[in-house]
């Protein structure tokens, strides 16, 4: 059952308090600008930065102020600086509103600077004080909240008018939390790479030692307060899911320390807050993950056949071209999940190729063209929106269902083995794999039409004009190419929609689309694709994420290919070929550029990352003659002979590309 569209945010009670109050529940959130500001400055000036007992800072009413003279004394954050709405340190400032602070020497406590928030005057310091009593600390939590909660709307309580309105305002606590951890990160970074030359370590790559240098409680200590805003942006949506990226984070992180640290649960990784990993980072630690764990696998394989038996160490398919989709699926319902945790290893029967990645990319191309074709009746598809969705037709029966199962295992499969497939799933596929819950947003990819429709019924339309429409509490649909009734409701074929009812209709007619016409279909599927990834990595995805590791990008830039080129055997950018090379693709058709990726590399879609991430390869091939060019899709590599002329060239090159299913690819 689908769950219920929320109210807009605004709308729920006290709702306009939930962030701050949720902030508030993590104390160091309360000072963790000073503290930064602090060891900023400290290692700007070159001291030696410490935290003392408690290592957090403390907010203090103005008339606790004078017990704080016989503590010791460290640099001071005020709550509001003086120069227009900006946040500055270092020389960086910043926009926003969260909590607006200013740098300084390192002044004594005598010479902070108080504001009066209502009738109570607030000073933010840094101090190695034990904790305030509870009382104290209600007090200061009340007073706390009421700035948070004005910065946060700007505008008198009770104005929740514009949602666009209060995303700007969310944005700009995002966006200081983004440059305040950046501007930490990239100090950090520098001060150890400086350290790192000067040892000259020969154990740990400077990487590696500024990573570790990065894992400091103070960094920690802020990305959990950022935390609490991504769940918060995760229920809401105020602003689009890139905002949390952060890419000094993604540029210093040393994914094969990290990765092992997360698996243990042994101390601070990066990891554990996927919200500031870029897709590329993830799909990194994905296939580090998939690796180390092939890796068991083989070496459990070895000592198998030491002891007990000896079992083949990978997962091997030999399948026959013209029964791909039987010989698969035979196969596949005969291994244990063990195997399935096996590197996997593909073998067309009759053919010499090896597979050293490439044929495995052309076997997975093949197997879905043809699991995803209509005439083998697992998948409707959708030629507005070019989607594929469950065929409804054969819910209820159990091979059908079994082999939907399969279909779901050579989804994972591709995941594990890093392969990248031609399909196309709307939105709400990937957020009922990963557990998230779907919404009228997710209608648009599905079917574009209808949710127009449902777009002017719950927004643009009048009591009088949604009373004129004759539509009632009923779907209409196919089964077995019969038409037929669902009813959304008990005797729903006798309630009208109307507009008071609009909301409820839409609501049940949405469950009915995503979950109900295939709740068998997608049950099945949901448990083969488990087998190989439910404690993956893979789960910690958004539902956006997840589809570009399935099915990558289709935006072919070949400019940038052009540019991260790498050229073999004699070859240069300048050699007379590969300009001609160049300018003939270039001029090529969108499907004659899709043609030439899947010759050379597998695949027709750009990976993670784009086109730089293809590492592809151009090497001579000999001189001039009549034979085609070649490729090596396991390494992204073309062979191409040195043509003389462009004419030679191009005829040569469209017949390899235009006739490249087995042939030319090794």
């Amino acid at each position: 059952m689908m769950a219920s569209t929320p109210n807009k945010w605004w709308e729920e009670p006290d709702s306009h308090r939930i962030l701050a109050s949720e902030v508030l529940k993590l104390k160091v959130f309360k000072s963790v600008i000073s503290k930064h500001i602090d060891k900023l400055n400290k290692m700007k000036n070159g001291e030696p930065s410490s935290v003392g007992k408690r290592g957090i800072g403390e907010i203090q009413s103005a008339e606790e102020s004078s017990e704080s003279d016989k503590r010791k004394k460290t640099k001071v954050c005020t709550g509001r600086e003086k120069e227009g709405n900006k946040l500055s340190f270092d020389g960086v400032n910043f926009k926003g509103e969260l909590l607006e602070c200013v740098s300084s020497d390192g002044p004594s406590l005598d010479d902070v600077e108080t504001e009066k928030d209502g009738n109570t005057e607030l000073t933010i310091i840094h101090t190695n004080s034990e904790p305030e009593q509870p009382e104290t600390e209600k007090k200061i939590s009340k007073e706390m909240l009421e700035r948070v909660n004005k910065s946060f709307f700007n505008s008198k309580e009770g104005d929740y008018s514009s949602r666009k309105k209060r995303g700007s305002h969310f944005g700009y606590f995002v966006n200081t939390f983004q440059q305040f951890i950046t501007t930490y990160v990239v100090k950090l970074a520098n001060a150890a790479g400086l350290r790192a030359n000067q040892l000259a370590n020969e154990t740990k790559s400077t990487k590696q030692i500024i990573c570790a240098a990065l894992k400091t409680p103070a960094l920690l200590q802020t990305i959990q307060c950022f935390n609490l805003l991504y769940k918060y942006n995760k229920k809401w949506s105020l602003v689009p899911i890139q905002l949390f990226y952060n890419e000094k984070i993604n540029e210093y992180i040393e994914i094969k320390d990290d990765f092992p640290q997360y698996k243990m649960m042994d101390g601070f990784s990066f990891c554990n807050f996927p919200f500031l990993l870029s897709p590329l980072t993830k799909s990194e630690v994905i296939k580090l993950e998939n690796t180390m764990q092939m890796r068991t696998e083989l070496q459990d394989s070895f000592f198998h056949a030491m002891f007990v038996g000896v079992t083949c160490p990978y997962l091997l398919l030999e399948v026959r071209r013209d029964w791909l989709v039987r010989d698969t699926m035979c196969q596949l319902q005969l291994k244990s999940g063990i195997d399935l945790k096996k590197q996997l290893k593909v073998r067309f029967v009759g053919e010499e190729g090896v597979d050293e990645g490439g044929v495995q990319k052309e076997f997975f191309q093949l197997l879905v063209r043809e699991m995803f074709d209509e005439k083998y009746g697992m998948f409707s598809y959708n030629y507005d929106t070019n989607n594929s969705w469950f065929a409804s037709s054969m819910a209820h029966d159990s091979p059908y269902l079994h082999e939907m199962r399969l279909i779901g295992m050579v989804l994972g499969l591709s995941v594990y083995n890093s392969v990248i497939l031609n399909i196309h799933f709307p939105s709400v596929l990937y957020k009922k794999l990963l557990g998230i819950p779907s919404n009228f947003s997710d209608l648009a990819s599905f079917d574009p039409d209808l949710y127009n429709s449902f777009y002017k019924i719950l927004f643009n339309s009048t009591p009088e004009e949604i009373d004129a429409i004759e539509r009632y509490f009923e779907v209409s649909y196919t089964n077995l190419d019969q038409p037929d009734i669902y009813e959304l409701v008990p005797n729903g074929s006798q309630i009208k929609l109307t507009y008071e009812n609009r909301r409820e209709f839409v609501e049940l007619y949405l469950d009915f689309l995503f979950h109900k016409s295939c709740k068998e279909q997608f049950e099945s599927f949901q448990k083969g694709f488990f087998s190989i990834c439910q404690n993956s990595y893979v789960m910690t995805l958004r539902a956006e994420e997840l589809e570009l590791l399935v099915c990558g990008s289709s935006e072919l830039d070949f400019e940038v290919l052009d540019k991260t080129t790498v050229y073999d055997g004699g070859y240069t950018r300048e050699t007379n070929v590969v300009k001609n090379f160049w300018d003939i693709v270039k001029g090529f058709s969108v499907e004659l550029k899709k043609k030439l990726l899947f010759f050379t590399t597998g695949s027709d879609r750009v990976p993670i990352g784009g086109m730089c991430k293809l590492r592809f390869v151009i090497v001579k091939n000999g001189v001039d003659s009549d034979r085609l060019p070649t490729s090596h899709t396991c390494f992204n590599a073309l062979l191409l002979p040195e043509y003389k002329t462009y004419q030679k060239l191009e005829e040569r090159l469209t017949t390899a590309i235009n006739n490249s299913e087995g042939f030319g690819m090794m």
